[in-house]
């Protein structure tokens, strides 16, 4: 069977299984544009309630104002959060010098006097830099003695209480933050 517009147009011997096929594609095509369509206007009206829900109340002017204005905000927290980290630098270089360790040993010089009324006082830095009193009490009176410590060594001969004293200092540990 032929048909008359197929010979019309010069097709006469075309066979239609192959104009079924094209429609059927061209319909494959359509409905595959037509998810895309109706996936993209769900992402359309999900960025339009959001672009709402920002803009609710506002005009774009003072939006843009509000945005400009946390951006200040974030710039000047983050110049006093360095301003501060500095600060906090500066005052742990001071601190490793201050005096922060210290022990105290009571004895009894002299075995003749009641009571420990004698003492060895040290005071020592980070780097257990710093100085040992001996304060020795006796009938005649009370003497007070000073000796320099470095690096947790002394140049002259310790007493067992200075060196008892000493060690204690030495052993106090400093909670530092770095």
């Amino acid at each position: 069977m032929e048909s008359k517009i197929l010979k019309s147009i010069g097709i006469a011997n075309f066979d239609p299984a192959y104009i079924i096929i094209v429609l059927l594609l061209i319909i494959i095509a359509l409905v595959v544009i037509l998810m895309i369509q109706m996936n993209n206007k769900k992402k359309i009206e999900k960025m339009e309630y959001r672009l709402r829900r920002l803009c609710a109340g506002r005009d774009g002017e003072s939006l843009e104002d509000e945005l400009a204005k946390l951006f200040e905000d974030n710039e000047y927290m983050m110049t006093t959060v360095n301003q501060h980290k500095t600060n906090i630098r500066n005052i742990y270089k001071r601190l490793e010098k201050t005096y922060q360790k210290m022990a105290l040993v009571k004895y009894d010089a002299f075995s003749q006097m009641g009571g420990q009324l004698s003492f060895v006082l040290a005071v020592l830095d980070e780097k257990n830099n710093g100085y040992l009193i001996n304060s020795v009490h006796s009938l005649n009176g009370n003497y007070c003695y000073s000796k320099e410590i470095v690096n947790g060594t002394c140049d002259i001969e310790l007493g067992d209480e200075e060196f008892e004293a000493l060690t204690q200092a030495k052993e106090v540990e400093l909670q530092i933050m770095k």
